[in-house]
């Protein structure tokens, strides 16, 4: 169900714009939408993308607005972000609650934005949030919403853990392929074992991993098994290989930086500064070798980054990039099982610098 998605093919599958329920004669009206970036897709692989289009969600809103106008209760379920969900309600204070995604905010007080209850649970399913709408004669007349710590939640349910056991109960998935001798905490450290899995990989003299890629916040210290690689990294994207430039991987990482106004690029095989102005907008990078040599200007280097990256990033090359036919998780399992033991505790390669 996706209200902003068009499908080119009409063999594919069709998304529904919304449903309509009707629980004792009230009629609740549930629409989803998701979020569209500056290229006109979501933030996700192209590639995966194919014969899909999709329409700007506020720009849609009143066509949703004339369908939707005779519904006792109102429900978003969203993939946009809470900016976005933010600039929703105000758009259409018609809205009874937003159930919010994409941007991982963890909303612990749900606020009435134009009447609107906006709530968000964070990542991870650490937490769920219980909405409550209130309906007498057809209209919400009371509602409210509360943050559940799951952790503290002892309830199972049955019929869902006997279909997670039967790919979890997997020798291959649990094979120990090296240890960590320290904790590898948060995207810096671990963004620095992924890029050094890709950069070992030849021709390869420099890599990139994005921090949306970095898909959990520590590897524990002890045996490091394959479901931990894949839960690190579990997108299946290939390594690219491109011919760059100091000024094309200043291109890179810039546009990276100012994609959000932070470090969004680890490296391996380089450490750069990213050097911003008082708004914290990045204006130049420095880069040097990790000896702390400058790179020679004249010169092209190996670089590897996701197939994701080189096909989702606006950045100057020349190279058009040729695939390994290697992912991401596979030069991580190759590594950690070459190197055997791994340590990044205290490891740093990106810096900021005002000016």
């Amino acid at each position: 169900m996706a209200a902003n998605i068009r499908t080119e093919d009409k063999g594919m599958l069709q998304f529904k714009p919304y449903e309509t329920l009707t629980i004792e004669g009230t009629k609740i009206c549930v629409f989803s939408m998701v979020q569209v970036n500056e290229q006109g897709i979501p933030d996700t692989h192209p590639s995966k993308l194919s014969g899909l289009k999709f329409i700007d969600p506020l720009e849609y809103v009143s066509t949703l607005k004339q369908e939707l106008n005779a519904c006792d209760v109102l429900i978003a379920l969203t993939h946009l972000g809470l900016g976005t969900d933010i600039q929703l309600a105000d758009t259409w204070g018609d809205i009874d609650l937003i159930n919010g995604g994409h941007s991982h905010t963890l909303i612990k007080d749900p606020p009435l934005q134009n009447g609107v209850l906006v709530t968000q649970a964070g990542a991870g399913l650490k937490y769920a949030t219980v909405s409550n709408l209130k309906v007498v004669n057809g209209k919400v007349i009371d509602k409210s919403a509360r943050l559940v710590d799951l952790s503290r939640h002892q309830g199972r349910h049955m019929k869902a853990d006997s279909l997670l056991a039967v790919f979890n109960d997997n020798d291959e998935l649990k094979r120990t392929i090296g240890m960590a001798t320290a904790p590898i905490v948060g995207t810096e450290e671990l963004g620095h074992l992924m890029t050094d899995a890709i950069a070992a990989v030849s021709p390869i003299e420099m890599a990139f991993q994005n921090t949306g890629g970095i898909r959990i916040k520590r590897l524990e210290k002890g045996d490091i098994t394959i479901r931990d690689v894949y839960t690190l990294d579990p997108f299946g994207n290939e390594i690219i290989l491109l011919k760059m430039t100091p000024a094309e991987i200043r291109s890179l990482l810039l546009n990276a930086y100012n994609r959000n106004n932070s470090v969004d690029l680890i490296p391996s095989g380089i450490h750069y500064t990213v050097i911003t102005d008082k708004a914290n907008h990045g204006t130049d990078i420095r880069l040097s070798l990790p000896d702390g040599s400058p790179l020679n200007e004249n010169q092209t280097y190996n670089v590897g980054i996701s197939s994701y990256v080189a096909s989702s990033y606006t950045f100057d090359h020349e190279d058009p990039g040729t695939s390994l036919f290697i992912i991401t998780a596979q030069s991580v399992i190759n590594f950690i099982e070459q190197k055997q033991a791994i340590n990044y505790s205290g490891t740093r390669r990106t810096f900021v610098e005002q000016k």
